[in-house]
């Protein structure tokens, strides 16, 4: 329903860099609904979607945005990610690149955003909080209360779940 409130902008499906057996049925259950909402591209984070988002480029002409996460670091991966369908690249937040220089030759996005730090396979909620090693275990403590680390020079880091296939 948001995308018919918000007519003028553009409303893109993140596909995250990691995802496990439930998350991908989700997707893959998903997907052609979502977009049929009137979704405008993918922001792709995982480069085993390509082939699923370029069919539904085809069907309903969405933008395929390669994700920072897909470690865009010269023009040779721009350029190969071009030749696979992507539509727009986003380089690498690490990189040396010239921006100015990658986006002569590919259309280029920038948005400062959050920005994802580490990203672990298991729930280090739940194994610190419960002592849960297993899925079976968990209790869904990461859902109870807001978690963050703090470093060093008290910044807070907050601990975003997905409490779906328990990434953290």
């Amino acid at each position: 329903d948001i995308i018919k409130y918000i007519p003028k902008c553009k409303v893109y499906i993140v596909i995250p860099n990691v995802t496990m057996k439930n998350l991908s049925d989700y997707i893959n259950s998903n997907l052609e609904r979502l977009i049929q909402l009137g979704i405008s591209g993918v922001l792709l984070g995982n480069i085993g979607y390509i082939d699923v988002c370029n069919k539904l480029k085809q069907k309903y002409h969405l933008d395929i945005v390669a994700d920072y996460t897909l470690n865009i670091t010269n023009e040779y991966t721009a350029s190969k990610l071009i030749q696979l369908g992507v539509d727009v690249i986003t380089p690498l937040i690490e990189t040396n690149l010239n921006v100015e220089d990658i986006h002569r030759y590919f259309d280029t996005e920038l948005v400062q955003d959050l920005i994802t730090v580490m990203t672990t396979r298991y729930c280090i909620i739940s194994s610190f909080v419960k002592n849960s090693t297993t899925r079976a275990d968990c209790k869904l403590e990461c859902t109870k209360s807001d978690y963050y680390l703090l470093d060093e020079q008290n910044k807070r880091y907050d601990i975003i779940t997905d409490n779906l296939d328990c990434i953290t």
